[in-house]
C-alpha cells in the first residue's frame, strides 16, 4: 500500500512540475548492493539508501544559485574543496534540506538547512542535469573522520529530494556530495 502511494505521490508531483516523463526518477528502494570493494579517501562505501521523491517543497527565503554555490564551495572550515565544474555539470540546484519529526517528502522539506537534531531527518534536494547517481558522506569535524556513508542505489534525472534519520551525535559537521568520485558540494551543518 506505501509502494502505491509513493508512486501516486510521485506521478502527482510530477504533474504539478511539468515533468514531461512517465516514470518516476527515483523511489525509495532501502537497500543497496553490497559494495565489491572498499572505498578509498575519494570513493564513498554505500551503507543506507535515502527514501526519494522529486521535490517540490517548502523553502526558506528564495536564494540565488550563486549563494548556493557559494555554501557548497567555499566552506573555509571544509576539509576539501569540490570541483565546481562538475558541480555545474550535473546539478542545476543542490542543497541539505531537513524535514522535522511528523514530516514527509515533498511538503515539509525545509532547503537550506544548516541546524540539524536527533528527531531530524537530513538529505539532499536539487535538479540533474546529466543522469548520475549522487553519494554522500558525513563527515565529523571534530573527530575529522568519516562518520557516515550513503547515497542511491541507481542513476537519477531531473529533481529529486531524498532523506534519512540523523544518526550521528551532537555536533559540526560537513555533508560530502560525490558525483563519479570527485567531490561536487561540501554542506556544513550543525547536530544539537
Amino acid at each position: 500500500m506505501k509502494k502505491l502511494l509513493l508512486i501516486f505521490v510521485v506521478i502527482f508531483v510530477m504533474i504539478l512540475t511539468g515533468c514531461s516523463s512517465s516514470t518516476p526518477t527515483a523511489v525509495s528502494t532501502n537497500t543497496l548492493p553490497a559494495p565489491t570493494e572498499a572505498p578509498t579517501a575519494t570513493q564513498p562505501k554505500i551503507t543506507d539508501t535515502p527514501t526519494a521523491l522529486p521535490a517540490t517543497a517548502t523553502e526558506k527565503p528564495v536564494e540565488t544559485q550563486s549563494n548556493v554555490e557559494e555554501k557548497t564551495t567555499s566552506s573555509p572550515a571544509s576539509s576539501e574543496q569540490p570541483d565546481e565544474a562538475t558541480l555545474k555539470k550535473y546539478f542545476s540546484e543542490l542543497g541539505l534540506g531537513k524535514i522535522a519529526p511528523g514530516g514527509q517528502l515533498p511538503l515539509s522539506l525545509e532547503k537550506n538547512a544548516t541546524l540539524f537534531t536527533a528527531e531530524d531527518q537530513i538529505g539532499l534536494y536539487g535538479n540533474i542535469l546529466v543522469e548520475c547517481t549522487p553519494q554522500h558522506i558525513i563527515y565529523d569535524t571534530q573527530a575529522q573522520k568519516t562518520v557516515l556513508e550513503g547515497g542511491f542505489p541507481y542513476a537519477l534525472k531531473g529533481g529529486f529530494a531524498g532523506t534519512g534519520p540523523v544518526d550521528i551525535p551532537a555536533g559540526k559537521y560537513e555533508y560530502k556530495v560525490y558525483v563519479d568520485d570527485t567531490l561536487v558540494a561540501v554542506f556544513p551543518f550543525e547536530v544539537k
